[in-house]
């Protein structure tokens, strides 16, 4: 799990993100306070007790233990039995449900920040070119530029790169633009499909 893996190695402030997300994680805020107790515990060891949660949190230990109990619940932690080396059983807790959630927390912002900049980049570059043509682009002319955006080697900076090339020269045309672009050597990657998906529903609504 990546975001566990960067926690670890490269000591990243969880505790900032759970206490500004704790709502968006579907926390309340005791249990949020219990968790970051948690963290706070397992950066220097992994046995679950009572006490060394209320030493950071100024909450009953019966809170404390209904906390947990939700946390369970709603899928943050784990508490296990382990048996040592000496037959002796411990209980220990388990983030990695935790890490889980806020990993996909992270990737659900930055999904639809993606999918923000790749409307607005395609608007304003649809607005550039109808600007420069002095006219409203055809049926024909927007679905070539869809495929610039659902080619998958090429970025924005590449489209609008040669689209304000295009528009700086004399004579210029939506074909000649289409053509450079849709040359260009390819590769095996696959379209991202939520930029797909993002380049369809813009077109339709046009």
């Amino acid at each position: 799990m990546l975001i566990k893996q960067i926690y670890d190695e490269y000591g990243l402030p969880i505790e900032r993100i759970i206490n500004k997300e704790y709502k968006r994680l579907g926390l309340k805020l005791p249990e949020s306070m219990v968790l970051l107790a948690l963290f706070s515990i397992y950066e220097r060891r992994r046995n679950f007790t009572i006490a060394a949660i209320s030493r950071r949190v100024e909450y009953t230990r019966e809170e404390i233990g209904q906390y947990i109990l939700i946390l369970q619940e709603k899928g943050f932690v784990k508490v296990e039995l382990e048996v040592n080396k000496d037959g002796r059983e411990r209980e220990v807790f388990n983030l990695d449900p935790a890490f889980q959630k806020i990993q996909a927390l992270i990737v659900k912002d930055y999904e639809e920040k993606k999918t923000v900049e790749s409307a607005e980049h395609i608007g304003r570059m649809m607005g550039l070119l109808e600007d420069n043509l002095g006219r409203v682009l055809s049926a024909y002319e927007m679905d070539l530029i869809r495929k610039w955006y659902l080619k998958d080697t090429l970025t924005f900076d590449d489209i609008e790169k040669e689209i304000r090339l295009a528009i700086s020269q004399s004579k210029w045309s939506i074909n000649q633009i289409d053509r450079i672009l849709m040359t260009d050597k390819t590769d095996t990657r696959e379209v991202d499909p939520e930029t797909a998906r993002v380049v369809k529903d813009l077109f339709k609504k046009l």
